[in-house]
């Protein structure tokens, strides 16, 4: 995705962004000082958004959302099993693209105003776990079953009408109505996408 920055390229521009922002006009004599200002008036933004998602984990990691979870699990592996491997390689674990769970997104018609189909890489960056290695390997970019999990509930969280109180009985409506489309509607449809 040429839209897309990993870590490195965004720390890249964040440091260049520093330099061309207070050394070169004169305001810090060094890059390091110019990217303690940088961060510091960044660092509010961060804690919040940080905040955010150990709410989302917090809650997404309750019983009564867990439940819902379970009673879905069949259908939940059925559809990560259509949805994914198209881009796995022979004789590695099977994993879901960003693309595929876009695909998926568009398929069961997840998308709203609220949440606009470019707010689809946030919920799946929101369901992968944090890789230290974005340079050499690919993982950061291959979600496993759990993550599309999270991934799930990231999509119910960011759509409208959310309310952390009521988190169980959105993701079940959620994986009844729309989930359930994908169930009926696309078996086959991933081995013709061309998929394996």
């Amino acid at each position: 995705n040429d839209k897309a920055l990993s870590r490195h390229q965004f720390l890249e521009f964040i440091l260049r962004l520093a330099d061309q922002r207070f050394v070169q006009t004169g305001e810090t004599a060094t890059v390091a000082e110019a990217l303690q200002r940088v961060l510091d008036a960044m660092s509010a933004l961060g804690d919040a958004k940080v905040a955010e998602l150990d709410h989302f984990l917090e809650e997404l990691h309750t019983e009564v959302v867990d439940d819902v979870y379970k009673s879905h699990r069949q259908s939940l592996q059925a559809i990560y099993k259509e949805y994914s491997g198209r881009n796995t390689k022979p004789g590695l674990a099977n994993f879901m693209s960003f693309a595929e769970f876009q695909e998926l997104l568009e398929f069961v018609d997840a998308f709203t105003s609220d949440f606009p189909r470019q707010r689809a890489g946030f919920a799946f960056r929101m369901g992968m776990m944090t890789q230290s290695e974005e340079t050499y390997a690919s993982r950061f970019q291959e979600m496993s079953f759990v993550e599309f999990q999270h991934a799930l509930g990231a999509v119910v969280c960011l759509r409208a009408k959310f309310a952390i109180a009521r988190f169980a009985e959105l993701i079940e409506d959620f994986f009844s109505k729309s989930l359930s489309l994908a169930l009926s509607a696309g078996r086959g449809v991933g081995k013709s996408r061309g998929g394996s």
